[in-house]
């Protein structure tokens, strides 16, 4: 089984603009598809008084059902944009979690 999601953001507050926009896809696979990989890509640019830089974003992840109410997952992510001078910022997380729905 598999699946894409596609958001797209315009705002504007004061001095303050945004618009970006996100994809990701999903790929789900084994016994009673338990077991899923996630993407996602996007892109936005926040622009105080009329200047701003693009930012980029990806993230790749895992989950893993252990049962039907239980499920364990791992994701990494990064963000890179321009900072004031001009040079190059990244950013980057990592996510480790477990659910269980009582």
């Amino acid at each position: 089984m598999f699946g894409a999601t596609f958001s797209y953001a315009d705002g504007k507050r004061d001095q303050y603009k945004n618009k970006g926009w996100d994809l990701g896809g999903y790929f789900a696979f084994g016994n009673d598809y338990s077991s899923t990989i996630r993407a996602s890509y996007g892109q936005d640019k926040p622009k105080v008084n009329g200047e701003g830089k693009k930012t980029k974003r990806w993230a790749l992840g895992f989950q893993q059902d252990l049962s039907e109410r239980t499920r364990v997952w791992v994701e990494y992510g990064e963000e890179r944009a321009k900072d004031a001078d001009n040079k190059s910022v990244k950013d980057n997380g990592l996510s480790i979690g477990i659910r269980h729905d009582f």
